[in-house]
């Protein structure tokens, strides 16, 4: 394709989406944060939430839209982490300068939706900085099922490392300190050590070969593990956390339908 035509198709296909998230965006508004997303109603009895990573363009945005809009008879709930303006793109749905008021938005936006839908289950889903953002939501609301991949455990030890700009505006004072890093790692670990019990089914995708495997995912699976958490594994190979995208996608395609079956035959209510 020459430059031109490759020019006008990405021009294109970002005037589409501009044009879909105009049409389909809305807003909840809670404890004074406005948290956009798109909702599309569907026919069963389950509720799928997918949570964003950092985005390429350092700009908010919905991660598997294309993938799931169409593909599944499931409701969908899109949840946008753009309610704190960061240069990242994005700070785990959690607030700023040291409040977590955005983790008490996104809940109260899930639990309303969920009451409107009314589903009996609710399927959290997301790669990278959305799969640490599934994983806290899905512990602390009660999921039926998680479909992570490759996500951080302890947010304050990345952002202090990758996202550092961000991660000055997440702390009360405007200059990280150990005890703010400290409050940050320990989000995703408390979710998961006080999620009521039936715990989610956790579906986990995520390479040996990376950076995060050792950093975060060694200590998540030994946890889940402690927790009595039902943990289905699938490894992959590659060493550029990147590259996490290209298989995440198929992995979440394959495995969304066995887990709204799942839901559907009341297996997971069943898990200890």
């Amino acid at each position: 394709m020459s430059s031109w035509k490759s020019r006008l198709t990405s021009a294109g296909k970002k005037l589409y989406w501009k044009g879909f998230n105009l049409l389909h965006e809305k807003t909840w508004n809670a404890h004074g944060y406005p948290v956009h997303y798109l909702y599309r109603k569907g026919t069963s009895d389950t509720l799928v939430v997918v949570f964003s990573a950092y985005a390429s363009g350092l700009r908010p945005t919905y991660n598997y839209v294309r993938t799931l809009w169409k593909a599944t008879d499931a409701h969908l709930l899109y949840i946008k982490d753009d309610f704190v303006d960061l240069p990242s793109g994005g700070g785990y749905y959690i607030g700023k300068g040291g409040d977590t008021h955005g983790l008490d938005a996104v809940c109260s936006l899930i639990t309303e939706i969920r009451r409107r839908a009314g589903v009996r289950h609710v399927v959290g889903v997301g790669s990278s900085k959305g799969g640490t953002a599934a994983l806290i939501f899905g512990m602390k609301l009660s999921f039926d099922a998680l479909i992570i991949g490759a996500c951080q455990y302890y947010i304050g030890a990345y952002m202090q490392e990758h996202k550092p700009d961000s991660l000055a505006l997440l702390v009360s004072s405007g200059k990280p300190t150990a005890e703010d890093i400290a409050r940050l790692d320990s989000v995703a670990p408390r979710a998961v050590g006080e999620c009521a019990s039936p715990a989610p089914v956790v579906y986990l995708h995520y390479s040996d070969q990376e950076h995060t495997y050792q950093e975060h995912i060694v200590d998540l699976l030994h946890d889940l593990r402690r927790r009595g958490v039902t943990v289905h594994e699938d490894v992959g190979s590659y060493e550029k956390h990147t590259d996490v995208s290209i298989y995440y996608v198929p992995y979440l395609q394959r495995t969304l339908p066995e887990v709204l079956k799942a839901c559907k035959g009341g297996a997971h209510d069943e898990q200890p």
